[in-house]
């Protein structure tokens, strides 16, 4: 019982009384911990680890396609175009069923536009010019509505889920799919391209001169530090004279008692780049 701790009257460092049946009181329990305790579901075995198996069901779908048009004004102009589109969408769960774990849903579109322009000055003379602009982007949240659970555990601008409860040797509570956290995340990445060249033969020579010019262009919105996280290692429960193979973090969760407590803000930010 952490409430009991006191200095060792027999020597160096400190004492506590265990609890009665070595069973923690109901009176006892914190509302937070305990709430957060609750959100485990039944074991499926009657054995102390690896009690419950679960295999959610991932989704995938993508959409894709691409439209070239040519066209021959003249016999010394010809133009071109080509659109493309290629959006991705994603679903995955976390191994424990929500709320106790979130979801991700995540959807990636991605666009692409090229024109090009051709004109023959002469047989040994050619003048290009290109336009390319691309985008692509990801935007993932979670799938479990927003709850604190502890008063300003989540940045404002953070719009879903619950915080991270982190339990030695359990499922965290709260926890995000593999590859698939961070949420939300909203991303995107565009770039500007244009280029004018013109090409000469003189003789045995060919003679190239042009411009290109590209603008890149990043945003992103991160929820980093923004979700705060609480680590519960069963230190608060341990016998400060006999730690090892003492203690439970769950008895320290439902005492309300975490030995790390990590909160922060979101992240936003912006880069440009100009490429000559």
């Amino acid at each position: 019982d952490p409430a009991g701790t006191r200095p060792n009257p027999g020597g160096a460092g400190s004492v506590r009384d265990r609890f009665a049946n070595n069973t923690i009181p109901a009176s006892r329990f914190d509302r937070v911990g305990k709430s957060v305790t609750d959100l485990y579901p039944d074991p499926q075995f009657a054995i102390a680890a690896r009690n419950y198996v679960n295999n959610p069901i991932h989704a995938t779908r993508f959409h894709n396609a691409t439209l070239r048009g040519d066209l021959r004004i003249t016999d010394r102009d010809s133009l071109f175009g080509r659109f493309s589109f290629d959006d991705g969408e994603f679903l995955r769960q976390s191994i424990l069923p929500e709320p106790a774990t979130t979801g991700t849903r995540r959807e990636q579109p991605a666009r692409s536009v090229g024109l090009g322009y051709t004109r023959v000055l002469s047989p040994n003379m050619v003048h290009e010019f290109r336009f390319a602009w691309n985008r692509v982007g990801v935007d993932q949240d979670g799938t479990v509505p927003k709850n604190e659970i502890v008063p300003g555990a989540l940045a404002p601008d953070v719009t879903s889920s619950i915080p991270a409860f982190n339990v030695t040797g359990f499922q965290g509570i709260g926890a995000q799919p593999p590859n698939f956290g961070n949420i939300p995340l909203v991303k995107t990445s565009g770039v500007w391209n244009l280029s004018d060249n013109l090409s000469a033969v003189r003789g045995k020579h060919t003679l190239r001169a042009g411009f290109d010019y590209q603008l890149i262009r990043i945003r992103t919105f991160a929820t980093l530090q923004g979700r705060g996280s609480f680590n519960f290692t069963g230190v608060f429960s341990q016998d400060p004279q006999r730690r090892p193979g003492t203690g439970s973090p769950v008895a320290d969760l439902l005492l309300g008692l975490p030995n790390a407590i990590t909160i922060g803000t979101t992240s936003t930010s912006e880069e440009r780049a100009h490429n000559f």
